[in-house]
């Protein structure tokens, strides 16, 4: 009797197996890549809200002031002058990292003026975003509240 049930029992044969293990493997050639490109957008759509988020704190500062934050030394957000002068008046707790780990990077060229740079994922300021850009080395820039270089902008 115990024969009997050994005979009538059926497994997956080898070729069966193989068609599953190409057909993952098809499907994971394909979602990886997209999976990767989402994670890298995410992470530049964050940045962009973080820098809107750090802009409009300096736009109304500028309102209450009539000058743009001027300081010198290191340009990254996180300097103590740029810090004092917002937090917490006009925002609780500056990012003072974008998406990627990099740091931002705040300059003004007038006295009412400033811009706020993302170096990207290369951490390096090199080149600005253009329309639909994909590439995620190059910089995210807004200048008195209005992107100037993001994948949004017309430049």
């Amino acid at each position: 009797m115990l024969m009997k049930l050994r005979k009538n029992e059926h497994g997956f044969t080898l070729i069966e197996l193989l068609i599953v293990v190409a057909i993952i493997g098809i499907i994971a050639a394909i979602a990886i890549p997209n999976l990767l490109d989402a994670t890298q957008r995410a992470k530049q759509r964050r940045t962009m809200g973080d820098m809107k988020t750090i802009a409009n704190a300096v736009g109304q500062y500028m309102q209450d002031a009539s000058i743009a934050i001027q300081y010198s030394g290191n340009p990254a957000v996180s300097g103590s002058a740029f810090v004092t002068s917002l937090v917490p008046t006009y925002i609780t707790a500056i990012p003072d990292q974008d998406g990627w780990g990099n740091t931002f990077v705040y300059t003004t060229t007038a006295k009412d003026s400033y811009t706020l740079i993302s170096p990207g994922r290369d951490g390096a300021i090199n080149t600005p975003s253009t329309r639909n850009d994909r590439n995620w080395d190059h910089d995210l820039m807004i200048s008195n509240g209005i992107f100037i270089a993001s994948p949004d902008s017309g430049t």
